[in-house]
């Protein structure tokens, strides 16, 4: 009978593969601090919803901003989502979600919103806001809102969901 041959796993064999499991990980470990860095400091274009007729006294296309998309407050976590001349904002709430929508529309780095018949209190009610936008972040400066409850909203930076 032949004898069996024990087999010998060397130190190397191991040291190797360490070797190749901490390369792969500082791979993988710097490509992720790289895509993290490039996502979270990348500058995004902001564009302008466009309206139906442009004035010369605009500002132009290139510095607008663009309100399209879902945006979340930073204060209370409600939703506020721009369609084409429309909005509504979500309130959360586990026990009864409360939505308003209403109209708004933009003219150079300003915004008014009416909100619809959906708000018991401010139906009717235009107010008016200056836009700022910087480093991901939304911020409506109060210019003219009779409607206490939407100034108080609209204080809170807004950040795209």
């Amino acid at each position: 009978m032949p004898a069996k041959r024990k087999r010998k796993t060397s130190r190397k064999t191991h040291q190797n593969n360490a070797l190749w499991f901490v390369v792969i990980f500082l791979i993988i470990l710097i490509a992720s601090v790289f895509l993290g860095y490039y996502f979270s400091n990348r500058k995004t274009e902001v564009t302008a919803i466009p309206e139906k007729t442009v004035k010369k006294t605009e500002t132009p296309k290139k510095n607008r901003i663009n309100l399209s998309g879902t945006w979340v407050s930073e204060n209370d976590g409600a939703m506020m989502e721009f369609h084409t001349a429309t909005f509504t904002i979500e309130f959360p709430s586990v026990d009864n979600a409360a939505v308003i929508s209403g109209s708004f529309s933009v003219k150079g780095d300003t915004v008014t919103f009416v909100y619809g018949n959906s708000s018991k209190s401010c139906a009717g009610i235009a107010g008016k806001y200056l836009i700022k936008h910087s480093k991901n972040r939304l911020r409506f400066i109060l210019i003219s809102d009779s409607c206490r409850n939407r100034a108080e909203r609209m204080k809170a930076p807004w950040f795209p969901l």
